[in-house]
């Protein structure tokens, strides 16, 4: 995981698969796919301008199914949360919609059903958590329920915690550097959304097909019989 950070600080992956929320001290990772939120009530859409599903992750996957904890071909879409140190957080989501919180950088994060397929698994690393739910208040300091969330441990999330409450990992529950590794499979309707933007993106920057010229005009030459 530190390696995927030390990609990203130098350079080395797109643009767009990187998001550092400094309030936070949180990096995200996006591979595979990634998202756009619309503060004003449109829909969240997929974007895929970012890198592919590191080789790592399909290890992780394959673990997985061998067990029977998710089924084959599942993972289309990674996100990896880098909780760098005490204190870091991520802001309160609900997967029904989309949902965003405000700071001087956005909380940037969807579950959004629009997009993704249910379960979510996730995976904690460095050390343990706690998940929320039902989160609340300054800091998010009230809460419904508590999930611990151990490292090592697979979380697999959908139903009622997935779809009709809210849940966040608060910032007093990072104690040390922490990680977690989300797993989603994407929507058909929504690669079906992508697609038809990219055709129509594509459409529109076309160069103009240049206009048919006139059919030639050909001049009759008198020639001399003898």
């Amino acid at each position: 995981m530190d390696a995927v950070v030390a990609l990203g600080n130098t350079g080395s992956l797109k643009p767009s698969t990187m998001n550092y929320t400094p309030a936070l001290k949180r990096s995200k990772f996006f591979f595979g796919f990634a998202y756009v939120d619309y503060q004003y009530g449109g829909k969240p859409e997929l974007v895929d301008d970012v890198d592919p599903i590191p080789s790592w992750v399909r290890e992780l996957e394959q673990r997985l199914v061998e067990r029977n904890i998710m089924p084959p071909d599942f993972v289309e879409q990674t996100v990896v949360n880098m909780y760098h140190e005490a204190g870091s957080g991520l802001g309160v989501h609900q997967g029904k919609f989309h949902s965003r919180i405000h700071d001087h950088n956005d909380y940037l994060f969807i579950d959004s059903r629009d997009l993704f397929e249910r379960p979510i698994y996730s995976l904690r690393l460095f050390s343990d958590s706690v998940l929320s739910f039902g989160c609340k208040g300054l800091g998010m300091v009230l809460r419904k329920q508590a999930v611990p969330l151990y490292r090592g441990a697979i979380t697999i999330m959908e139903h009622y915690a997935a779809n009709k409450t809210k849940h966040c990992v608060r910032p007093a529950d990072i104690h040390r550097k922490s990680s977690s590794v989300l797993m989603r499979k994407i929507q058909p309707k929504a690669k079906q959304i992508l697609e038809r933007n990219r055709t129509h993106h594509q459409t529109d920057n076309s160069p103009a097909k240049p206009t048919a010229a006139p059919p030639p005009t050909h001049e009759t030459e008198e020639v001399d019989v003898e």
